[in-house]
């Protein structure tokens, strides 16, 4: 994975993981997968970095674009590694909550009991008339 290709003086503004094609702020508050597109507005309304350092990270988004079509996507397209694989760099690793029996993952305790709720309510459901049959 290669994270070097970020300009020196974005380093502490966004980092680049070319293996998954993300683009991520790297401020500690945020550590976000950023779409390119987004970058600059992000930047200066969640942490208000001057304009010098937005048009920067602006034009490297552009390039990053111009080099490969994949980085136009937000952190909801991001390609989620396979499960058991280490960390990714960059990407903190939040504790957080997981169904057992689908791809869901949310760091939300009442979030995860909506999904359970939600989706394995129906799934009893759907188990429980196929047992009563015709």
């Amino acid at each position: 994975v290669d994270v070097c290709e970020t300009p020196p003086s974005l380093l502490y503004v966004v980092a680049v993981n070319l293996e998954y094609a993300i683009l991520m702020c790297t401020k500690p508050q945020c550590m976000r997968a950023q779409a390119v597109k987004g970058i600059v507005e992000h930047l200066r309304s969640f942490h208000r970095e001057k304009p010098a350092i937005r048009k920067e990270a602006g034009e490297f988004g552009c390039s990053l674009v111009r080099r490969d079509a994949c980085f136009v996507h937000d952190y909801k397209g991001v390609e989620m590694p396979v499960d058991g694989l280490p960390p990714q760099p960059i990407v903190p690793v939040i504790e957080g909550f997981g169904c057992r029996l689908f791809r869901f993952l949310t760091i939300s305790r009442c979030v995860v009991r909506k999904h359970a709720n939600r989706e394995h309510y129906r799934l009893c459901q759907c188990t429980l008339s196929a047992k009563k049959g015709p």
